[in-house]
């Protein structure tokens, strides 16, 4: 072994210190002030999981323990399951519209505007998991508006940066958008399971970001109580697949072969999007099957119900009873028997 090989010692109970840097300049940009002003405490974690988790923990033990926390309906399970683990009351917040295969704008509005001053709204910066529907600019302009005019606090739950458009900017925008343009303080989760293919490794992060602060002893105090709270419950975090992460994060060569990457597996993703629509209109399948290519990322609501879901099941189509379907699962191999098989069930049972 080579003398300065880290071999498999303990890492800090912060993290390795090239992967929070790094992390944090993925998701702020290199050349963010909040990694030169002290207004940014990073926390290494059991990938994006661990970072919503900790944020639970943080919130309860140090902020607001009676906030009401909203997560949007639908959601990932986990966000609801964590808070509400953690002691909180859980709400959901009106997002998607099965009708129209889109967001309930007006409803969510709505809702951001009576909710009590003080709450918890846990956001999908990109790719909503699991519909893929995500707000525009505008939208986001106007969530942001709500959420500083009535103390919000965000919880933003970042799994796709740069999986989900092929661009880590374009993905990264709400974050900044609310962080660096509105100045709210929020807490970023941080996942590099998708963009890194590093599933088993459970890589991630948490941020929290404090953008009007400029006492350096509030954020070495912070990540004291994030290191409290982690040293109780995992000790240590995993050096593996931090070093692999840090690795392709600090060298120039690896960034940008990451970076086409991205957008290699996106555009791929892409592409199998328009594969399901137009091979359902050519089989002249009823309905609409624009919503396919409007939405984002690994995921779709395809509108199908749960006796269509059922019927695909004995064509070996498997997909989730509320009819999501993983578009990555789909290869040019397999995607004209999946329009196919779709197209037939459709029919039969309209």
């Amino acid at each position: 072994m080579a003398a300065n090989h880290p071999g498999h010692e303990y890492l800090p109970i912060l993290g390795l210190p090239e992967f929070r840097l790094a992390s944090a300049q993925v998701i702020f940009g290199k050349t963010s002030r909040f990694l030169s002003k002290p207004q940014l405490a990073t926390l290494q974690t059991i990938s994006g999981t661990g970072a919503v988790h900790i944020t639970a923990q943080f919130i309860k033990l140090f902020l607001n323990p009676n906030a009401k926390v909203y997560v949007s309906d639908p959601s990932w399970s986990n966000h609801r399951i964590m808070f509400e683990y953690t002691g909180f009351t859980v709400i959901d917040y009106p997002y998607y519209d099965n009708d129209n295969r889109g967001i309930k704008w007006d409803a969510f509005r709505t809702t951001l505007e009576h909710a009590e001053p003080g709450s918890i709204f846990v956001l999908h910066p990109c790719a909503h998991n699991p519909t893929g529907c995500d707000l525009d600019q505008t939208q986001w302009k106007e969530v942001g508006r709500i959420m500083k005019e009535r103390q919000f606090l965000p919880v933003l739950d970042s799994a796709y940066q740069g999986f989900a458009s092929g661009d880590l900017e374009k993905d990264g925008w709400a974050i900044r958008y609310l962080t660096e343009q509105l100045g709210l303080p929020a807490f970023v989760c941080q996942s590099f399971s998708k963009s890194m293919g590093l599933y088993g490794e459970r890589v991630g992060a948490l941020h929290i970001v404090l953008p009007q602060n400029e006492d350096p002893h509030l954020i070495r105090n912070i990540e004291s109580q994030l290191g409290w709270i982690s040293r109780k419950e995992i000790s240590t975090p995993g050096r593996y697949g931090a070093t692999l992460a840090a690795t392709i994060l600090v060298s120039p060569t690896l960034y940008a072969q990451w970076q086409m990457d991205l957008k290699t597996m996106s555009t791929r993703i892409s592409s199998m999007r328009a594969a399901i629509r137009d091979g359902l209109k050519q089989l002249n399948t009823p309905g609409d099957w624009d919503h396919v290519v409007s939405q984002i990322g690994m995921f779709s609501y395809t509108g199908l119900g749960k006796e269509q879901v059922a019927e695909l099941r004995t064509k070996h189509i498997y997909m989730s009873s509320n009819g999501r379907i993983s578009v990555s699962g789909l290869n040019s191999g397999n995607v004209e028997y999946f329009c196919r098989s779709v197209s037939e069930v459709v029919k039969g049972t309209i």
